[in-house]
């Protein structure tokens, strides 16, 4: 398995299905069998957790059975949870072999195989043909694809005229420099973020028309109090970060979300749910 591009290096665990399935079982939960919500701490790893992906599916209101692609949709949790509750068929396209293949499992286990599928590939060169979807989705995804320009293009060529595109985004807020490491990145060599005003002219110019744009960052930073503040009985459950995430990556990943909530609250960064249909 190759894990030689870094963006896909920063996320690769390479056994985080036998961590994931340690914890369940810690839990007394059986793993061969999960629930959505017994996978939310671990799958569904963007702030504010399941908690934000149910918040995007019901602004998305994408048709029924309507088919969806999930851009760096990671271990699948969100297309999931997409899936369960609305019929769609989601495609799960994601630059680490790793989560492609782990995302794979985790759908089996939970009967949405045929549901959710994996493609590995790059959201700037997408292996689907124009008019593919119905729908289009980014959860925290876009802070590590340096060429927007070619990502947005290449959602409005796969979607068909009409379609929406629901995201969930980290983006700059002011002009002041971001202390890293992140949760995306180690440094500021793998994050290539962009200011708001920036990102919503860039996805007009692309073909798309706003239908919302929302700041959630005050939600985030309540949600972030909320984890730093409660006891570690507290942080198990399935809305809780970041010991989800920390299960995947390691104990580092308690600096990388202190980091993240320092440059939420100093305005540097924001996080924007927001809506736009396809011309």
């Amino acid at each position: 398995m190759s894990t030689q591009n870094p963006i896909a290096s920063h996320y690769t665990s390479e056994d985080a299905l036998e961590r994931i399935d340690r914890h369940l079982r810690e839990q007394g939960l059986d793993p061969a069998h999960p629930t959505l919500e017994s996978l939310a701490p671990y799958d569904n790893f963007h702030s504010r957790g399941l908690a934000a992906t149910l918040d995007l599916i019901a602004l998305a209101d994408f048709p029924a059975g309507a088919r969806v692609l999930d851009i760096g949709g990671g271990l699948g949790g969100p297309a999931r949870a997409l899936a369960s509750r609305t019929g769609a068929h989601v495609t799960v396209l994601d630059l680490t072999p790793a989560f492609v293949e782990q995302g794979h499992i985790l759908s089996d286990r939970v009967g949405l195989s045929d549901k959710v599928d994996f493609e590995l590939g790059d959201g700037t060169q997408m292996p689907f043909a124009d008019g593919s979807f119905a729908g289009a989705w980014t959860q925290h995804a876009t802070m590590n694809i340096a060429n927007k320009n070619a990502l947005y293009a290449e959602i409005h060529r796969v979607l068909k005229p009409g379609s929406r595109l629901a995201m969930h985004e980290v983006m700059l807020g002011n002009s002041d420099p971001i202390d890293y490491p992140m949760p995306w990145a180690g440094s500021a060599e793998l994050s290539f973020l962009r200011s708001a005003s920036d990102m919503r002219a860039l996805i007009a110019s692309a073909g798309f028309r706003e239908l919302a744009w929302e700041d959630e960052t005050p939600k985030v930073l309540e949600f972030v109090a909320r984890g730093r503040d409660a006891s570690p009985a507290e942080r198990t459950g399935p809305a809780q970060q970041p010991p989800g995430q920390m299960i995947l990556f390691g104990p580092a990943f308690v600096e990388r979300i202190q980091n993240f909530g320092r440059n939420l609250g100093m305005g540097r960064l924001v996080v924007i749910q927001a809506m736009f249909e396809r011309k």
